[in-house]
């Protein structure tokens, strides 16, 4: 048990009542670290069942693991706990931690907008942008001379799990389905942007234009002025 000077450290034997009694009478005025040899109920089942729970929801719980600080820090909620797990690594990070400001708060925080901010923060982007601009980067560094660049970004796709989440935008602004994180599908998606670019001012295309497939709809092709200044 830790050493914790100052408190009287309490084992619970499963004796809620003696426990209780004495938080209440003998104990009220002293300093009670109570130590349990058993996860935290998750879920209103657990909680429900756990003989503790208003002991639990007056009182502070001591954290020990890193999850369970950044909960803490930013005031995230009990169902928020594996999206923090799951991200802990990069979300122990200051730098990170500043960029996602505005995604670390308990109304905001849930995985779409989580991951965005991940992308962002992969492709040294100021701040969390829309997926306009995060996929305008990708393309750029998927050019021949952003091979170092590409290479860190694809590592840290891979490390963060990233690419399903890309995958779905690319199906969603390209209709294509994206089955590797690879340089030759991106200029593929590439090869689609510059033929809308240079054909989006005609209302028609030609019969005999072999790449009229790739066209896209009025509503996609208003993402492409983001495409092109980026």
């Amino acid at each position: 048990m830790l050493s914790l000077p100052g408190f009287r450290k309490v084992k619970y034997e499963a004796n809620p009542f003696f426990l209780k009694y004495h938080l209440n009478g003998p104990w009220f005025e002293e300093k009670v670290v109570l130590y349990l040899e058993q996860a935290e109920p998750e879920g209103a089942d657990a909680s429900r069942a756990f003989p503790l729970l208003d002991l639990l929801v007056a009182n502070k719980a001591l954290k020990l693991d890193n999850v369970s600080e950044l909960m803490d820090q930013f005031g995230l909620q009990k169902n928020q706990k594996n999206l923090v797990k799951r991200f802990k690594k990069e979300l122990q990070k200051p730098a990170i931690q500043e960029l996602l400001a505005d995604i670390l708060k308990p109304d905001v925080f849930e995985e779409t907008l989580l991951i965005q901010g991940l992308w962002c923060s992969a492709l040294k982007l100021n701040r969390v942008e829309d997926w306009d601009l995060i996929f305008a980067r990708l393309l750029r560094i998927a050019q021949p001379d952003q091979s170092e660049e590409w290479n860190r970004v694809s590592k840290k796709t891979a490390e963060l799990g990233l690419f399903p989440s890309l995958q779905k935008r690319i199906e969603i602004y390209f209709n294509l389905k994206l089955e590797q994180f690879t340089k030759d599908a991106l200029m593929a998606c590439l090869a689609q942007v510059f033929y809308n670019l240079m054909v989006r001012e005609f209302s028609e295309l030609s019969k005999e234009d072999t790449y009229s497939s790739l066209k896209l709809n009025h509503t996609d092709q208003a993402r492409l002025v983001h495409w092109q200044k980026n």
